[in-house]
């Protein structure tokens, strides 16, 4: 792992990595074991701020630039109406895929003696 990679994991809150203490190991082997620990809501203020970070070099702003950390409700229930309305459009069967089940379901039929 490298030092920046440590620095930014030792940002979280409640974690301490110490190279020596833990040993060396790949960073997505780490992140792996921490996906247990750390919730949804910490990986994106963790990307958020990277984020943050490399548009501030990228782009030269001030230090105080800051990313919105939350999208308004307006936006999130939007998100939930597409999101209900791609599962509900996923749970059905196009014409293709009826034919395919109609076919499963008639494999062997009016073959043999009994079904004539």
């Amino acid at each position: 792992m490298l030092a920046d990679e440590v620095y930014a994991l030792n940002s979280l809150p409640k974690v301490h990595i110490d190279r020596e203490m833990n040993g060396h190991f790949a960073l997505n082997d780490l992140c792996m074991e921490l996906n247990q620990v750390i919730d949804s809501q910490t990986v994106r203020d963790v990307e958020l701020t990277m984020l943050e970070e490399k548009i501030k070099s990228k782009w030269d702003l001030s230090q105080e630039f800051k990313l919105t950390r939350r999208r308004n409700k307006e936006i999130d229930f939007v998100l939930q109406e597409y999101e209900e309305l791609v599962w509900r459009v996923a749970g059905q069967f196009s014409e293709r895929d009826l034919q395919g089940i109609k076919e499963m379901l008639a494999v062997g039929r009016g073959e043999d003696h009994f079904d004539r």
